[in-house]
This record gives structure tokens, sequence and C-alpha cells, in this order.
């Protein structure tokens, strides 16, 4: 395959001119789901429950366990109103990644938060410290680990350009 050029094509004439390069969106059931819904609301095995739009088909991000569009500016400028994240699920709330950005979602304990958030580690190994990365947002929410119905990491990041 030299200069994306497809083989069958050269030989046959059949299908495209050149092989397409870079994340693919499939409509069949390989890759990764995405949902196109708001975290506000998601229920905690909304990613079992609800019809994805779509799959995403990444390699980098195959490992992950869906695509979710972000809404709010609370994390601006680390994730912006409009992107897309690729999320996974995190099991063992013993072992997290201070400082890195988590999806939450709590049970009635919590006030039942549907949120991104960067997670720090409490004085009370029981606890999660969560921060908003945008400066207007003040303050810290302190939260008891066994209150999380479900939590994912942020693996990465999509940024849609409007033209």
């Amino acid at each position: 395959l030299i200069f994306n050029v497809n083989q069958e094509w050269l030989t046959t004439g059949v299908g495209e001119p050149f092989q397409k390069k870079g994340p693919m969106v499939s409509e069949t059931k390989e890759g990764v789901p995405y949902f196109d819904i708001s975290l506000s609301e998601a229920n905690s095995s909304v990613f079992m429950e609800e019809q994805p739009a779509y799959f995403v088909n990444y390699k980098p991000f195959n490992d992950c366990t869906a695509y979710l569009p972000v809404y709010g500016d609370s994390m601006y400028p680390k994730y912006a109103s409009g992107e897309i994240i690729a999320v996974k699920e995190v099991t063992n709330f013993d072992v997290l990644q201070w400082g890195e950005a988590y999806v939450i979602m709590g049970d009635e304990t919590t006030n039942e938060i549907r949120s991104i958030k960067l997670v720090h580690q409490h004085a009370n190994p029981e606890k999660l410290i969560l921060r908003s990365s945008n400066p207007n947002f003040k303050g810290e929410t302190v939260i008891l680990k066994s209150g999380i119905k479900a939590m994912y990491i942020i693996k990465g990041k999509i940024t849609r350009n409007l033209i």
C-alpha cells in the first residue's frame, strides 16, 4: 500500500481510489458506542440501556467504554462544551489518578451528581474531593466513595471546529 492507493481500485477499477485514514465512524457495531446524551439526563447504567447514536472505531481509544458529548463550562478550558470525550469505566475507587478528570455518577447521598470533575485525594480515605478546572467555578465538592454509582476516567477528547 503506497500513498494510500487502494490496490483493488488500481488493478480492477472497483472501489475508491484511496484508502481512508484516521478515525473511522462505523455504522456497524465495531468500535466504541457514542451516546448523544447529557450527563444530567443519564443514569449510571445508561451505557447498557440506551441505544448508541453510532460507533467510533479509533484504535487508541477502542478500550474505552463510551464516547459522550460535553455540556456546560465548569471544566473549561480543559473540556469545552461541544467537545466529545472518550471514557473508560473505573471499578476500583481506591486506585485513582489524582488530579485527572473523571465522569462521576452518584447516588442520592451525593444529590445524584452527574458531572465531569477533577478528582483529588481527601484526608479521609473514604472520601474524594471534586473540583472544576474553570476558575469561575470556585470551591470543592466532597463526596463519599460509597456514594458513587459509576465512575469513568476521561482518556481523551475530540474537538469539533465549526467553519
